[in-house]
């Protein structure tokens, strides 16, 4: 089954097939965070994806700093969009402990108890909802991409309540004490609606954990139109600056925000364990992520805690 966005939740800018194809750039689009119209082209540069090329042009709010996609794209999600995202995590022990330590960095700030309500949007192979489970949460699941809520329910055998709707219809008059997003309001093109949302539907005390690329970061600079992380898949780019301006904006506290929530402790062992068991190269790249992201801002990616 093939599944396309839907309005106001995930991709609908963009164009397959022809990267020329002029008629598809939105030259009047305002900024989707502050709604200005003062932007500049930031990134002008083609990505192949699938069996398509396409041109992405981003450009960056004058009065925010907000860098957004400005043409029309139109990407499946799908299980081929699974297999090309490198979604599937049974098996790696990578994304295992990433996982593994996001649940108990979540826990540590609303702890599992019956009847916390934990909500995974964008869940994947449905790993973190699995781990949410064990903890104790009780949980649900929010996806655009029916494949994804099938590989969850055979490979994990998540118990949570799955949708396919969009947040503001998803499970009515349900409120929670978790809202998680990792790797997903960088697919949104109008981010606000998504963050307003949430802000309705989570409880009092309740947390938002968001993780989404860093454009600010030093590897972004570093590499700049090169950088993986410019790609067909992705509408919305932001930095610390932006995320934090967002989520303020929608009526959330920020707590905490950094490059990585993994533990010293944590990482230490899972990089001796790998090393026991002759993956020497998996052991070093963590040990590498986590000490190049003790200075905010190095690696990629910000994750922010709110309430």
């Amino acid at each position: 089954m093939r599944q396309r966005m839907l309005p106001n939740t995930f991709i609908r800018y963009g164009v397959s097939g022809d990267a020329r194809k002029e008629h598809n750039f939105m030259a009047d689009r305002a900024c989707p965070l502050c709604k200005s119209h003062r932007s500049r082209q930031h990134v002008n540069v083609n990505r192949r994806y699938a069996s398509n090329e396409y041109a992405l042009v981003l450009s960056k709010c004058q009065d925010c700093g907000f860098v957004f996609l400005r043409n029309e794209i139109d990407i499946e999600y799908d299980g081929d969009y699974l297999e090309r995202e490198a979604v599937i995590t049974k098996g790696d022990p990578y994304a295992q402990f990433i996982a593994r330590e996001r649940v108990s960095g979540i826990a540590r700030v609303v702890p599992p108890e019956p009847g916390k309500r934990f909500l995974d949007i964008g869940i994947g192979d449905g790993l973190l909802l699995h781990l949410a489970e064990e903890l104790g949460y009780a949980t649900y699941g929010l996806d655009i991409n029916a494949d994804g809520l099938r590989l969850a329910r055979s490979t994990y055998g998540i118990r949570a309540e799955l949708s396919l709707e969009p947040m503001g219809d998803a499970f009515p008059g349900t409120q929670f004490d978790v809202i998680h997003m990792n790797e997903v309001i960088e697919h949104v093109t109008d981010p606000m609606p998504l963050l307003n949302n949430c802000r309705k539907r989570l409880k009092e005390g309740g947390c938002l954990v968001i993780q989404t690329g860093n454009i600010d970061s030093v590897v972004s600079k570093i590499k700049g139109s090169s950088w993986a992380y410019i790609r067909p898949v992705h509408v919305s780019y932001f930095s610390t600056k932006t995320l934090l301006h967002a989520i303020k904006e929608s009526g959330f506290k920020p707590i905490k925000w950094m490059t990585l929530d993994w533990r010293l402790q944590s990482v230490v062992s899972q990089a001796g364990r790998l090393l026991k068991h002759g993956q020497a190269k998996g052991g070093l790249k963590m040990m590498t992520l986590y000490l190049t992201s003790i200075a905010h801002g190095m690696r990629r990616s910000v994750v922010v805690y709110a309430t």
